[in-house]
């Protein structure tokens, strides 16, 4: 009987392709470098699951001369500070149909809750306020997914076979399965998705979620 879902937050509840450009813009707006249009962004993204790294190579090699004190390590982190900001969550949008699994699944009731590999709770919570479904979640965890998804199990008396976890990375599945908790992959923003990582299924999108659920209660009555 699956009693919790357990949601990854960015590219899984989140679409981030817009904040992704926009964290490559906010580089140039501030030292005045090259950034790659949206699509060349997304050509790349598509192309290579490493790209925020081969995207800073091309502003910084492309930027030459512009800024000498900057380099590949520096944008890098300059990045990551944006995306944990509170400005960056308003160019978080949701994956298409969202709002409604989740209000869907919290009818069913079980526990949901978000896991999220950010280090600041903030810029989750504004998203998820905004989207209207903050209530919906039981607790939103940042930090480490294994010890997040530990921590649910032992907290909430469960058992992993009773968790059901959805992300986009094989860090949100892999630590899931070694607790013998249900996976299910389902494609980042850039249609990346982490098949042969799941125990339940990949999917290409979330329409399933509610129905199996239920079922999946129902059959444990």
């Amino acid at each position: 009987m699956i009693k919790a879902v357990i949601f990854d937050f960015d590219d899984t509840i989140t679409n981030n392709r817009t904040l992704d450009y926009m964290s490559f813009r906010f580089l140039s707006e501030e030292h005045k470098l090259f950034v790659p249009t949206e699509k060349e962004i997304l050509r790349m993204r598509r192309a290579n699951f490493l790209a925020p790294e081969m995207i800073a190579t091309a502003i910084f090699e492309k930027s030459k001369g512009i800024s000498v004190l900057l380099n590949i390590s520096d944008l890098l982190d300059e990045r990551r500070k944006f995306l944990e900001s509170d400005d960056a969550s308003r160019w978080l949008v949701p994956r298409k149909g969202i709002v409604k699994i989740v209000k869907g699944l919290a009818s069913t009731g079980c526990f949901l809750f978000v896991a999220s590999i950010r280090k600041r709770k903030r810029p989750t919570l504004l998203c998820l306020s905004r989207l209207g479904i903050r209530d919906c979640f039981e607790q939103i965890f940042c930090g480490n997914k294994g010890n997040i998804y530990r921590k649910i199990i032992e907290d909430y008396h469960l058992q992993g076979k009773e968790c059901l976890v959805i992300g986009d990375k094989i860090g949100d599945i892999i630590p899931a399965n070694s607790l013998q908790m249900e996976t299910a992959g389902v494609p980042d923003s850039y249609g990346h998705i982490p098949d042969c990582y799941t125990s339940l299924f990949s999917c290409m999108d979330l329409n399933w979620l509610i129905k199996y659920v239920k079922s999946n209660r129902r059959k444990s009555i």
